[in-house]
């Protein structure tokens, strides 16, 4: 493998020494990549049930100014 790398690379191939402390902080990073991952999936999870919650809450305002509405023009009608 490393001699595939360096027939791409050719020239500008240079190694890199990896100690335990590299892959530590590369463990490290890659944990906290998927923790911050997993809480944005959480807030945008909570904010399209809060959008959810306030759409419901907008139509059945509107299901109920629209209702009294056609009850009056229908009160009037009958009189």
């Amino acid at each position: 493998m490393l001699a595939d790398i360096k027939k791409v690379l050719g020239p500008h191939f240079a190694a890199i020494p990896v100690t335990d402390g590299t892959i530590e902080v590369f463990r490290r990073s890659m944990v906290r990549s998927a923790d911050l991952e997993q809480a944005g999936a959480t807030r945008r999870a909570e904010t399209m049930a809060q959008r959810r919650s306030m759409m419901y809450a907008t139509a059945d305002a509107f299901e109920h100014a629209i209702g009294s509405v056609v009850g009056s023009i229908t009160s009037a009608a009958v009189e």
